[in-house]
């Protein structure tokens, strides 16, 4: 997997995107740890100094709680989360979606009751927020690049990116 990660991944995903939006922002951005010697070092440490079922980034760690407190140096990964789940709540978006769910689009392709059960759900607790974010820009996508089956007024709001 991690083979697969540093091959993969890392080059033609996530460090792209990176530099791809700190160019948008005319940022110089330097993403830690992501030196071939680093890398080169780390893949010759033996497995059970790297990472075991119950904790990850061990030597990291390790070294890092000698420069700093012990609660710093072993807090949690925290990724870059974003606010879809709270947008889907909120009523402005939540509108949005709801129409565009109950769309002669979105009826084509979705059961129409499965997508207000998701949510539903969502509502109560459970996230949903990828597979309402996925269909939700599914229904979009298809309405600009499928017009015949488009109103105006939403390909002109795609097109301002107020959607």
């Amino acid at each position: 997997m991690q083979y697969f990660d540093i091959n993969t991944w890392l080059p033609y995903d996530i460090l792209h995107k990176a530099d791809r939006m700190s160019m948008c922002n005319s940022l110089e951005v330097r993403v830690p740890l992501v030196d071939k010697k680093v890398a080169e070092f780390a893949s010759t440490m033996p497995v059970k100094t790297r990472i075991t079922p119950e904790e990850t980034k061990i030597a990291l760690r390790t070294a890092a709680e000698r420069e700093m407190p012990k609660k710093t140096a072993l807090k949690e990964k925290l990724g870059f989360p974003s606010p879809i789940a709270s947008w889907i709540n909120d009523p402005k978006y939540h509108e949005r979606i709801v129409h565009e769910f109950h769309s002669d689009t979105a009826k084509k392709f979705f059961n129409v009751d499965q997508l207000d059960f998701l949510l539903k759900q969502h509502a109560e607790g459970k996230s949903n927020m990828q597979k309402i974010f996925t269909i939700y820009t599914f229904i979009l996508w298809y309405q600009v690049y499928f017009p015949e089956d488009t109103t105006e007024e939403t390909v002109k709001l795609v097109h301002r990116t107020k959607i």
